[in-house]
């Protein structure tokens, strides 16, 4: 988890998460605030809520990191289903800058 923190820190990357349910994809986008590496923007998207954007300090960034990332998906009794929803999905990505 550090090697991801210090990423967002020096290099002009984003980390997502993707995860997928029945009402649609989430995404929640990490970038830093700063190049210190003290603060951290947390965008997140749902369907049904539209954006929402918050501020975290890097503690709070890497507790919730080390939850998302290490707990499972529960299993359905439907195999359809269960593939559709386990379609979780955690990337570094350059953030692209405006032209």
């Amino acid at each position: 988890m550090e090697w991801v923190l210090i990423e967002l820190t020096h290099e002009n990357l984003a980390a997502e998460y993707r995860s997928s349910h029945l009402w649609g994809t989430r995404r929640t986008q990490y970038t830093a605030e700063n190049p210190r590496g003290e603060v951290f923007s947390k965008h997140h998207y749902d369907a049904r809520l539209g954006w929402q954007t918050e501020t975290l300090v890097r503690e709070e960034l890497r507790t919730e990191l080390v939850n998302r990332l290490s707990r499972s998906r529960p299993e359905t009794s439907d195999p359809d289903l269960d593939a559709l929803c386990r379609c979780d999905r955690f990337v570094l990505k350059p953030i692209r800058k405006p032209r």
